[in-house]
């Protein structure tokens, strides 16, 4: 950018200068201090999207481990079912009386379903996560053999 600075004397020329000098550090300070500002902010959804993962993993590993200790205790209901009357369960509602403590639905708010190996041994079955049966994230208490 190029000025005129025709008719100015040198104190006029020095007093310029010195504006021109007070704008551009009025713009590096601001500069510096959007820079200040943006950091820390920046900086807490960087810390948030390393540390939510791992609190949802957190989560998710919980509500499995409760689902597993219902499944062992609605299992363990079956079977002394069973084993006091002689008879075989055919669905959860027979182990769970009036005031029972049993869970009626697993962590995720999904039903636990009774199955029967090929064996006829009772296990108890959670549809996981995503509320459907017959995919990866189900649950199986006991599991089935080669898995964990």
């Amino acid at each position: 950018m190029t000025e005129d600075h025709t008719g100015l004397d040198e104190s006029d020329l020095q007093a310029e200068r010195q504006w021109d000098e007070a704008r551009a550090r009025k713009r590096f300070t601001i500069a510096a201090l959007a820079i200040a500002l943006l950091i820390p902010c920046a900086g807490i959804p960087m810390l948030l999207s390393w540390l939510i993962p791992d609190a949802e993993r957190t989560l998710r590993e919980a509500k499995s481990a409760q689902a597993q200790l219902e499944m062992q205790s609605l299992l363990g209901l079956v079977e002394a079912r069973e084993a006091i009357t002689g008879l075989q369960v055919e669905s959860l509602n027979q182990v769970r009386g009036a005031g029972s403590q049993t869970p009626g639905t697993d962590p995720w708010n999904g039903s636990y379903r009774l199955g029967r190996n090929e064996f006829g041994y009772p296990f108890i079955e959670s549809a996981g996560p995503d509320g459907r049966f017959g995919n990866e994230d189900d649950l199986r208490n006991p599991p089935k053999p080669g898995t964990q």
